[in-house]
């Protein structure tokens, strides 16, 4: 980068071509699936007193690492999906950071849905309706 010019990538000449989301322009929203299990995101909990308040709290927070292929594209992290071989590892605290890799691209698929999903008042299954990839201009 030099000054004010910037080359521009492939991956964002194909979002300004097809409106795919990239960090930059997420104006289509994506569901990934897992399929045929439900996924079991690694997180960790912990219960803990408020010194000022004395009240008690349970708080959480959900692990993320480096993108498969599906997602690299449109993010630079995800949520580590942990394979159903690792569940009883990480659940028992046997296992540590050597489980926390990135789920398989090939156990997901991708697919964009209604951009009703981006107000929280849409609260209904509508929002995960298949969403159109509008063309905006020539491929090549």
């Amino acid at each position: 980068m030099c000054g004010r010019y910037r080359r521009t990538t492939r991956e964002e000449e194909l979002a300004r071509i097809y409106r795919i989301p990239i960090p930059a322009q997420r104006d289509l929203p994506i569901s990934y699936n897992i399929a045929p299990n439900q996924p079991v995101l690694a997180g960790l909990w912990d219960g803990w007193q408020n010194p000022g308040t004395k009240e008690w709290l349970r708080t959480c927070v959900i692990i993320t690492g480096e993108p498969n292929e599906l997602v690299a594209h449109i993010h630079n992290r995800m949520p580590i999906i942990l394979p159903p071989e690792t569940h009883e590892q990480w659940l028992s605290g046997e296992s540590g950071k050597e489980i926390l890799r990135p789920f398989a691209a090939k156990e997901m698929t991708a697919r964009p849905i209604s951009k009703r999903i981006n107000k929280p008042e849409n609260n209904d299954p509508s929002v995960l309706e298949a969403g159109e990839m509008e063309q905006v201009g020539r491929l090549i």
